[in-house]
């Protein structure tokens, strides 16, 4: 078996472990898969996801940061991913209460969308 097989395997029992409350195993899983497929933008992705929903604000932000950057990267400024990745964020700040970091990222992607 490959590293990404297994890299997958964990992402989805991370996945589901987050779906049913365990936030635990689900951050364990995880971390496992991005260590084991490090150029995956979604297992950072759903790694964010699981910190803001913990309450790990600023991990989500390192992490949110670090995928919108692959994936800039890899697709493009303006890509829809890119506009998800930036609308999660955008979240994340309006929970923070970060209202300047929020409205000037919204008004990135806007621009960018013109």
């Amino acid at each position: 078996m490959s590293a990404k097989y297994l890299a997958n395997n964990a992402y989805k029992a991370g996945c589901d472990a987050m779906a049913q409350g365990d936030h635990e195993m689900a951050r364990a899983a995880l971390r496992w898969a991005r260590r084991a497929d490090s150029g995956n933008p979604l297992y950072i992705y759903a790694e964010a996801i699981l910190a803001q929903k913990t309450g790990g604000y600023f991990e989500a932000d390192r992490l949110y940061r670090r995928v919108a950057d692959l994936a800039e990267r890899t697709f493009g400024e303006g890509h829809i991913r890119n506009v998800v990745i930036s609308a999660k964020m955008i979240g994340l700040y309006e929970e923070m209460g970060n209202a300047y970091e929020a409205e000037k990222l919204r008004h990135r992607v806007v621009d960018g969308l013109d």
